[in-house]
């Protein structure tokens, strides 16, 4: 079992208020449900035995576990090593060559917005929002990368005996893919790419990454191809798009033939411009605060100076109260 620290620390309450609030966890995993049925994910073809309820029980079975789970600090744990029981071939009713990686994409990718569907009904707090919305990108980010190294590992062999594999997981995939061989020759190149950059498959396919786009070679995109023949996994964090507005991150993975040799990369892009502007949003709210923060101060040494004025005033007004009084008073004797 793995160690790694958890990273759903603010989702964790957010997991208790929907164990605590039966209505709403129910109505979660009814639209669950749906949502997988109405996105027709091949994997169902092994729950297709069971009825509607038997199948209703077993999700509303599996969503009440991860939240345990994630009260426990064990999520993170228990989803990598599930993967790992996939690897492993331990899946009770599912041949592992059986899954595509494209199904655990669409199935997380489901969770994590029926998550941020409902956190409205937990808060309104703009900053715990964002937070948990990137806690979320995290944590799914994390098991993607991991699923993805596992499924390249289990038909690794098939990866190099039929080019068609590579081509269908990445072209079913939510990341920008692309694979290039020792020559940095694209070898493939998924539609996400393709809108992207508005250059087709065909128009990219056998030519040499640095020729078709010479503005990377010399930066640390370039350099990550280059230390992928190393044996490298590098990560580039918060990169600006130079093709489309906005931020994305990048994988850059190194590909093995059967005898352990490196023979190609793969990178995998993800678009973070979404996370970009929630903590965009959390910063502005924040300087929003500091900025109502300072008027209240200023407000508060303003009404200071005005009591220390009025109370000099009211010691002037006693002193000639006080004044007045004793002339009067000399005034009565001399009478």
């Amino acid at each position: 079992m793995y160690t790694k620290p958890e990273v759903l620390k603010e989702f964790k309450k957010y997991a208790a208020f929907l164990l605590d609030h039966p209505t709403v966890f129910d109505e979660l995993v009814d639209r669950y449900v749906a949502e997988v049925q109405q996105a027709a994910i091949p994997l169902l073809q092994f729950f297709r035995h069971l009825s509607p309820e038997e199948f209703r029980a077993i999700s509303r079975q599996g969503i009440q576990e991860f939240l345990t789970q994630v009260l426990q600090d064990q999520a993170l744990a228990h989803s990598r090593q599930t993967i790992e029981n996939w690897k492993a071939d331990q899946l009770p009713g599912i041949p592992k060559n059986k899954i595509e990686i494209r199904d655990i994409v669409r199935i997380n990718a489901i969770r994590k917005l029926l998550f941020l569907d409902f956190l409205p009904r937990y808060t309104s707090d703009i900053a715990l929002f964002a937070t948990i919305t990137k806690e979320l990108e995290h944590f799914y980010n994390l098991l993607e990368e991991h699923a993805f190294q596992t499924y390249m590992d289990i038909h690794q062999e098939v990866l190099y005996q039929e080019k068609e594999f590579i081509a269908s997981l990445i072209d079913n995939s939510v990341y920008g893919i692309l694979a290039f061989d020792s020559e940095f020759r694209i070898t493939e190149w998924n539609k996400v790419l393709a809108e992207w950059n508005r250059l087709s498959k065909a128009d990219v396919l056998g030519k040499k990454m640095f020729e078709l786009f010479p503005r990377y070679e010399h930066t640390e995109e370039g350099k990550a191809m280059l230390a992928v023949f190393k044996g490298e996994h590098v990560h580039l964090r918060e990169k600006k798009f130079s093709v489309r507005e906005g931020y994305y991150e990048a994988h850059f993975v190194p590909l093995y033939n059967r005898e352990g040799v490196i023979t190609s990369g793969i990178s995998m892009i993800h678009d973070i411009t979404q996370r970009r502007e929630s903590e965009r949003l959390l910063h502005d709210k924040n300087q929003e605060i500091g900025a109502a923060l300072e008027e209240l101060s200023a407000a508060e040494d303003q009404l200071r100076y005005a009591n220390s004025l009025l109370e000099e005033k009211i010691e002037e007004r006693t002193r000639d109260l006080a004044n007045s009084e004793e002339q009067l008073r000399l005034i009565t004797d001399a009478l």
